[in-house]
């Protein structure tokens, strides 16, 4: 190897080493980054209910028996106090004190469901998935046969125009979702302000 050779790789290492050199003390001035402050500590209150909820939830399982055990439950209905005296029972075995039902006035009439069933009659018989309106009366005797009426209303005040024309007969309201009743609420409002502007414009104005 020649001294040109030499004397050329030598430079080329030099000028790596002050490369990397001149790079390992930039890194080495670069700010060193700070640890991230400690959270603050919670306080101990909010700390044991998180850890209450977060490890020992009985959510679920209170859901659970209140709606599928014991089930739909009107004001004043035997349901009613049965998931009051159940709830009451539950607070007293998480450890609550003087867990208790407070009483109050209620003037109206309790009502439950003991049995319903629904079905067509005819050539091909099948079963219909409906439920009594809450109040109804009650069907007494054997399993009665009626013609079904389908009833377009949303309040009492619909009914109207079936006066005189149900007796006898069993009346049927469309299950819709609240969603879809609250926009029937809403078009019919807007369509009665609608009719009642047009009968005002209509009206002779006196001079």
């Amino acid at each position: 190897m020649n001294t040109r050779s030499l004397r050329s790789y030598a430079c080329v290492f030099a000028t790596a080493v002050t490369i990397g050199t001149g790079f390992m003390a930039a890194w080495s001035q670069s700010p060193v980054p700070q640890a991230a402050a400690a959270p603050a500590p919670m306080d101990k209150a909010i700390a044991a209910i998180r850890d209450e909820g977060m490890n020992r939830s009985q959510v679920m399982q209170t859901m659970d028996y209140l709606c599928d055990v014991i089930g739909p439950r009107l004001t004043g209905s035997p349901a009613l106090k049965r998931a009051n005296e159940w709830t009451r029972d539950e607070m007293t075995r998480y450890g609550m004190v003087n867990a208790h039902l407070e009483p109050w006035a209620f003037n109206g009439r309790g009502w439950t469901l003991k049995r319903f069933s629904l079905e067509v009659l005819g050539d091909a018989a099948f079963p219909v998935r409906a439920y009594p309106k809450a109040w109804s009366p009650s069907i007494e005797g054997a399993p009665v046969e009626r013609d079904v009426v389908f009833l377009d209303v949303v309040n009492n005040a619909d009914l109207d125009k079936y006066r005189g024309t149900l007796k006898d007969k069993i009346g049927m309201i469309p299950m819709e979702p609240a969603s879809l009743l609250m926009e029937r609420k809403m078009l019919r409002g807007i369509k009665q302000r609608a009719e009642r502007l047009a009968a005002e414009q209509e009206e002779p104005t006196h001079v």
